[in-house]
């Protein structure tokens, strides 16, 4: 059985609850193989000896849950791109402990993932479900451990602690510069700056 590495918000290190962030100034070869890694926001969901699996947060897409779920109850949110893994595998991330919704699973600081998808829909149905108290993504990110060992020695992401107002925040456009600047990160200055420097 593989263990799972838990976090340690103390030490900054990967672990299970925790975000890799892209830095600002990441290789322009690097953004143009994978555009979807540029100021991302991951979210730790996995993480053991073998690999982690992770999350981006903050790319929106166009289209709506129940647009790509079928037998999906009304429910106008939309879904988030997670990464190119997994293909169309719909994940969620929520604030509900297993005795609202069996088979959750913990991250940390309350927020949880997965959880039955039956109960869900009935909750969704029956209205107990905020839509700022769950975020739906398809597809996720995964490393295996000598990979995302690479990337932080190459400095293409730096570490910081999920909070539950990142995870299911107002504005998504918003959360990779509100992270930096919130953590005290010297690139804190950059939040608003244009993701292209052209249009500044």
């Amino acid at each position: 059985m593989k263990k799972k590495i838990s976090a340690d918000p103390k030490m900054k290190v990967p672990g299970i609850g925790m975000l890799l962030v892209a830095q600002p100034m990441l290789p322009p070869l690097l953004v143009k193989e994978y555009p979807y890694v540029k100021r991302s926001v991951i979210l730790i969901v996995q993480h053991n000896e073998v690999g982690t699996i992770g999350l981006i947060l903050n790319r929106i897409t166009k289209t709506t849950v129940p647009e790509i779920m079928t037998n999906f109850p009304s429910f106008d949110v939309p879904a988030y791109y997670g990464g190119p893994k997994t293909g169309k595998s719909l994940f969620y991330l929520h604030t509900f402990d297993n005795k609202k919704l069996p088979k959750s699973i913990e991250i940390g600081n309350e927020i949880y993932w997965q959880g039955d998808f039956e109960t869900l829909k009935m909750l969704i149905e029956a209205g107990e479900v905020p839509e700022d108290k769950i975020h739906f993504v398809v597809g996720s990110c995964h490393w295996s451990a000598d990979e995302l060992t690479k990337d932080l020695q190459d400095n293409l992401f730096f570490v910081e602690v999920a909070k539950k107002e990142y995870v299911f925040c107002e504005d998504y456009d918003k959360l990779w510069g509100n992270v930096l600047k919130d953590t005290g990160h010297p690139y804190g200055i950059m939040k608003n700056f244009p993701v292209d420097p052209e249009f500044n």
